[in-house]
Formats: structure tokens, C-alpha cells, sequence
């Protein structure tokens, strides 16, 4: 039922406490109104998309994120020591474009499309770029990598730290390499990632990247999607609310 617009406060401790895990949220609900069909949680890709797949279907839906911004795993920045350029922190590319739903949402938002690794990859080592001959080692070693997860056998499953054997121990760019494929693509890290599910991940078709960061792509989708007159606005603009 509907009532009078009023603040909600809420303070709950995360069950692995730390200095930044306990967050206040507090919402001011401007509509008019505090009964939704689905309550969201989370501003990512996944809440983007359950918000605009229920939207469609008719319920009403109040979008919650407890950062700054919008995006989840996916923000874009401009670190001064770019000169200006900007980077995707998290999720960079459209994979399976031809099947990614938000594929078209991208273009009717205006935001430019074009093939990942069209220019020549550059890779940063602490503070200075790689060197050819780092570069070179560092190929050889993801590819041998691959060999040694894929060739690992199907069962019993096993975590995929398991399944890379002693190149995990042996290679000096393991450690990296695990990080980029476990911990950054699958959200999951290597000894805690099923090397089933890990295959199971690998995409095919093409990979896009949106040409003002993937991060900021989001940010504008939820923009573009959410209703301009039925918005939840966030107290100081964080922690951030939508009501779709």
C-alpha cells in the first residue's frame, strides 16, 4: 500500500566484519510510496538486468546498491597516471556478443561498440609497462597454463588450483595468471573455483568493449532504463537507491 514519503535507516554489521563492512543505508523515498513487488540488491550487471526483466513483466521494483555508484564489479576511472585515459576496474568486455542482451541495450544508449583486442595488449608490472621479453614469458606461461587445466581429467572434479599441478608452484607468473582468470572473469578464486564450472565458462563468439569503458556503460544503462519521476534518492548520494 501506498504511504507518505519518510527516510529508512538501517545499520547491520557484515558477518566478516571489517572497517569498511558495516554500512548505513539510508533511503528517502520521494514517490510517495514504499511497497514494491521485488526488492533488488546489488546495482551490477545481474541487478540491472533482473530490475529491467521484472519492469517488463509488469512489477514494480526498488534497485538497492550499497557503493557510491552504481556498476558492481565494473567501474571505470581515469587515474591521473593515464593522462586522462580511462580503465575498466572489473568486468571490461561484452563476451558472446552475439547473444548478450546487452549488447543492444548499449547501442540504443548511444554507447559505441567495437572488437576487443583490436590494438597490441600492454601489460604494467608494479608501477612501469612490461618489457617485450616479460610480455613474451608471460604468454608462454597462460599458455601452458591452459594446457595444464585442460588436459587435467573431468572427474573427479577438483578446485582449479588443484588442477594446474606444479606450474602453480614452478612458474613465477602463476600467480597472475590465476588472478586475471579465476579471481577477475569468474568472481571466484582458483582454490575455490570448480574446474567444471571453470570450462564450463569458457565463451565463445565475439568480445566487445564499449568505447567509454564498460563500467560506465552500466552506469548510463541504469540511467537510461530507470523511471525519472519514481526515483528512491540516496542521502548524500551513498549508499545509492532506484526505484524502478
Amino acid at each position: 500500500m501506498d504511504q507518505p514519503a519518510r527516510s529508512i535507516s538501517s545499520s547491520r554489521p557484515s558477518s566478516r566484519a571489517s572497517p569498511t563492512s558495516t554500512r548505513i543505508t539510508t533511503i528517502i523515498i520521494e514517490a510517495g510510496t514504499t511497497d514494491f513487488d521485488v526488492v533488488i540488491v546489488g546495482a551490477g550487471a545481474a541487478g540491472l538486468a533482473a530490475a529491467v526483466a521484472l519492469r517488463t513483466a509488469g512489477r514494480s521494483t526498488l534497485l538497492l546498491e550499497a557503493s557510491e555508484a552504481p556498476g558492481g564489479r565494473a567501474r571505470t576511472s581515469t587515474p591521473p597516471a593515464l593522462g586522462g585515459a580511462w580503465i575498466d576496474e572489473g568486468a571490461a568486455w561484452l563476451h558472446m556478443a552475439e547473444h548478450n542482451p546487452l549488447v543492444p541495450m548499449a547501442e540504443r544508449a548511444g554507447h559505441k561498440l567495437r572488437e576487443a583486442f583490436r590494438s597490441a595488449s600492454r601489460m604494467v608490472v608494479g608501477d612501469r609497462l612490461a618489457t617485450a621479453s616479460e610480455q613474451a614469458d608471460y604468454e608462454e606461461a597462460e599458455e601452458a597454463w591452459f594446457e595444464a587445466v585442460m588436459r587435467h581429467p573431468a572427474e573427479p572434479d577438483v578446485d582449479l588450483a588443484t588442477a594446474t599441478g606444479a606450474f602453480r608452484h614452478q612458474n613465477p607468473w602463476a600467480a597472475t595468471i590465476e588472478s586475471w582468470h579465476a579471481s577477475l572473469i569468474d568472481a571466484v578464486d582458483a582454490p575455490d573455483l570448480s574446474l567444471v564450472d571453470f570450462r564450463l565458462n569458457q565463451l565463445d563468439g565475439a568480445n566487445l568493449i564499449a568505447e567509454r569503458g564498460f563500467g560506465r556503460l552500466l552506469r548510463d544503462l541504469l540511467e537510461a532504463e530507470r523511471d525519472p519521476s519514481a526515483v528512491a534518492a540516496p542521502r548524500n548520494e551513498s549508499p545509492g537507491a532506484v526505484r524502478r
